[in-house]
């Protein structure tokens, strides 16, 4: 949409520029994204990276009542986990399990997924 000067929804396209009001005072964004930005010259030379992503954490329930301490607990019997549907952090996800712990642990991290009404990666094709 920066890099473009518009976004497209369906048959309507709104100007992004920074004379339609519509352009952002603030970009935040992974590292490629902004330098791409920046390389074709939408972003000023002074932006800056104000934080670093140290990867994907395991957030567990208040408590911690099943003993998760490490990604090896995750994909032990009885626990669920919910991914998100698709994307790069899905991938990553995945990608470490197999990387750390082998092949069939990210294939019994997929199958300890879950998901319910009203998540952000519930699918009326999957069960709940």
């Amino acid at each position: 949409m920066i890099r473009t000067g518009g976004v497209a929804v369906g048959n309507l396209t709104l100007d992004v520029s920074r004379t339609s009001g519509l352009y952002p005072d603030i970009f935040m964004g992974y590292s490629g994204p902004l330098r791409q930005l920046y390389q074709s010259g939408v972003i000023e030379p002074q932006a800056r990276f104000f934080c670093k992503n140290r990867g994907v954490a395991l957030l567990v329930h208040k408590g911690n009542p099943l003993g998760i301490h490490s990604l090896a607990d995750v994909v032990r019997t009885g626990t669920r986990i919910a991914l998100p549907d698709s994307g790069d952090v899905r991938a990553k996800c995945l990608a470490a399990t197999e990387q750390l712990l082998g092949k069939s642990a990210a294939g019994a991290l997929v199958a300890a997924e879950t998901s319910f009404p009203g998540s952000p990666w519930h699918h009326a094709s999957r069960s709940s």
